[in-house]
């Protein structure tokens, strides 16, 4: 993906490879000036231009600071080797995708996530190469989905097992009380949130004790480290009624035949709507 693609064109960069370990004596003087330094700094800015980047940026093993492709303010005590982006990429040595967080940036009041890849040195993760895009690219797609398609939608990691976006602002939330909430609990509610985050397709179905109500819930993840899941959940009563209406009731006994496949066909629809918000995610 374009992500992906931007951090392998980074991490491979002679001239970036070479300043990192210099990253924490370099002030914004010379970060505007020093020749050696803006070749890399170059480089940076020019790949944050993509659509969808707000900054690419490197950290260093051995540094507190990173290096960005446009300067920017942080606050005292920063210390990237801390931070999700940097620690979980280093940990296992794979491109990685981040919760969403609130940027650290100083001035800037601005929820965002970031995608990570290692720096390596004969096979040792050395630094990381990093970008951040802003959360609100999701939320707008997120949001065009739930208007147009009539049905609840929530993101949620599957690092910390809580949803990260809901349009209720359940941000926060655990799965296990989600799932609680359409009537999953028990034994069941450890074997559903395990399916959730397993990083494939999962479909269950949950009926509320006190209504009675029943809900048709589909997940799949979402984002190319497959960090995130996208579950979408329709009231069974509702697609039943319009089923009813527009299929049965016209047909008879074929109709009620449909009926039977409700639920495959709805799995389907939901992993037709995975695509676009999969291109919006990876860039």
């Amino acid at each position: 993906t374009q992500n992906r693609q931007i951090l392998e064109t980074a991490s491979r960069f002679g001239p970036l490879r070479e300043v990192l370990p210099e990253i924490d004596a370099i002030t914004e003087e010379r970060f505007n000036t020093d020749p050696r330094i803006r070749v890399p700094v170059e480089l940076l800015a020019a790949l944050g231009e993509e659509e969808g980047v707000s900054l690419v940026y490197a950290g260093y093993r051995t540094q507190t600071g990173i290096l960005p492709g446009r300067w920017v303010g942080l606050p005292d005590g920063y210390d990237a080797r801390t931070r999700p982006w940097y620690t979980t990429t280093a940990e296992t040595g794979a491109f990685y995708v981040t919760d969403p967080y609130q940027t650290a940036e100083e001035g800037v009041d601005e929820r965002i996530y970031s995608v990570a890849l290692p720096v390596t040195d004969a096979g040792a993760v050395v630094g990381v190469v990093a970008l951040d895009t802003t959360f609100t690219r999701i939320e707008g797609a997120l949001d065009e989905f739930v208007t147009s398609r009539g049905v609840q939608a929530a993101l949620y990691s599957r690092d910390s097992e809580s949803i990260v976006w809901a349009p209720q602002g359940q941000t926060g939330v655990s799965l296990a009380e989600m799932t609680a909430g359409l009537g999953v609990s028990g034994n069941r509610s450890a074997e559903v949130v395990s399916g959730m985050v397993a990083g494939e397709p999962f479909y269950f179905e949950g009926t509320a004790s006190d209504s009675g109500q029943t809900w048709m819930v589909q997940t799949a993840p979402v984002t190319e480290g497959d960090q995130w899941g996208l579950m979408l959940t329709v009231d069974q009563a509702v697609v039943r009624g319009e089923v009813v209406r527009a299929v049965v009731l016209p047909l008879g006994i074929a109709g009620l035949v449909f009926l039977v496949f409700l639920g495959g066909a709805f799995v389907m629809t939901v992993r037709t709507i995975l695509v676009p918000l999969n291109r919006v995610s990876d860039g």
